[in-house]
């Protein structure tokens, strides 16, 4: 399943592929506009390959004030603390690459990559056993945006 969201205004489309069969409920797709208007859109893949037509647009407004202000990708991670590996995972508009660096409180650099995304959800593993305990600052950049996580090492 694909969820297409357009800015009305702007034409700027976001689309959403949710790796599962979803069964009926609510999905939130993050990283909109606030107080802004949108339309959505779906669409399927049958089992045999066959993609499906995008279904009429259901247009909506998004509230006044975003719930994660200031983190566009919509960065988080768990375990929290952790000890071995760190799972991350942030909303991605394009399969295009981005950086990701893990950094001391005292801002010293441990570790930066250049990893793949992929359009919707991306998802990924940072090894974090070497590193004493502490505080760390997870950094993920993709063009222009830019998230951030705090987590601690156990």
């Amino acid at each position: 399943i694909r969820i297409r969201v357009v800015n009305v205004i702007t034409g700027t489309r976001r689309t959403v592929k949710l790796n599962y069969n979803p069964t009926t409920g609510t999905y939130r797709v993050n990283g909109l506009q606030a107080n802004t208007q949108y339309y959505a859109e779906l669409r399927g893949t049958c089992s045999n390959g066959v993609v499906g037509s995008w279904t009429q647009p259901l247009y909506f407004t998004t509230p006044g004030a975003s719930l994660r202000e200031g983190d566009p990708l919509q960065l988080t991670a768990y375990p929290n603390p952790a000890s071995d590996l760190i799972t991350y995972s942030f909303n991605s508009e394009s399969d295009e690459p981005y950086s990701i660096r893990v950094c001391d409180m005292s801002g010293r650099q441990l570790m930066q990559e250049i990893r793949q995304a992929q359009t919707g959800t991306s998802t990924d593993e940072v090894p974090v056993s070497s590193y004493a305990k502490g505080i760390y600052l997870m950094i993920i950049t993709q063009g222009t945006m830019t998230g951030h996580f705090r987590f601690s090492v156990q």
